[in-house]
């Protein structure tokens, strides 16, 4: 063999060197651990996925504890139910302004409207 005939073996690799005969593509060849840790990591911190176990923090014992948050809201409360229910009959009767200006119910089209005039 001479001085100029070195297999892809020999020669070191370049990085963005490529072979003709590869196909595209990019050039460096990643740590396949590498990436899916970083995948990983990233799927966690967007909230796709789970945490690592390895992350999470052991789970501490909240028995007894009063502050806890509950899953109650506004629209558990008696309030708003006779709200939400006066809105509703003002709504239907026509009473109640929605700050557009399409007729009841009882006055509307069956079709929706047009741009074509009547001809």
């Amino acid at each position: 063999m001479s001085d100029e005939e070195t297999t892809p073996q020999e020669q070191p690799e370049r990085r963005g060197s490529r072979d003709r005969r590869d196909p595209g593509g990019d050039a460096r060849r990643p740590d396949d651990e590498a990436l899916a840790e970083r995948v990983e990591s990233e799927r966690a911190a967007a909230g796709v996925t789970d945490y690592a176990r390895e992350d999470v923090p052991e789970a501490e014992d909240t028995e007894g504890v009063e502050d806890t948050p509950t899953r109650s809201g506004v629209a558990d409360t008696a309030a708003h139910r006779e709200a939400d229910a006066e809105v509703r009959r003002q709504a239907r009767s026509g009473k109640l302004d929605t700050g557009d200006d399409t007729p009841p119910d009882a006055e509307r089209s069956p079709y929706p409207p047009t741009r074509y005039g009547e001809r």
